[in-house]
């Protein structure tokens, strides 16, 4: 039994299996550091911007830090790790999508002609 779910991926789903599980971690970063910029960018929502950006950073920190516990055990043996993991993920990308609504719909409100 392997102690790092990278090999373990590695064995059971080959490369191409590891890559997509890459792949999961590095779009749910992506999604929360692009909240962040979007953030950044859209400073008229200013007590909206400050939560959703520190959320974001929340989130990216807690995804950067399950990168390296993984080579340290087996994630898929642990079903609440692994919920988690997913959970995450899924709540990066929600932010992205419920921010880049939220900027899209300022956007169209400055430029529309009342």
């Amino acid at each position: 039994m392997f102690d790092n779910q990278y090999l373990l991926t590695l064995v059971d789903s080959g490369v191409i299996g590891l890559l997509a599980f890459l792949s999961i971690f590095a779009a749910a970063c992506y999604a929360a550091v692009r909240v962040m910029w979007l953030c950044r960018r859209s400073p008229a929502r200013l007590k909206m911007v400050a939560n959703d950006r520190d959320l974001a950073l929340s989130l990216t920190a807690s995804m950067v830090v399950l990168l390296p516990t993984y080579a340290t055990f087996d994630l898929g043996s642990f079903a609440t790790v692994t919920s988690t993991f997913f959970v995450l993920a899924g709540v990066c990308g929600a932010l992205l999508r419920a921010v880049h609504a939220d900027v899209e719909s300022e956007a169209i409100d400055e430029h529309a002609i009342y």
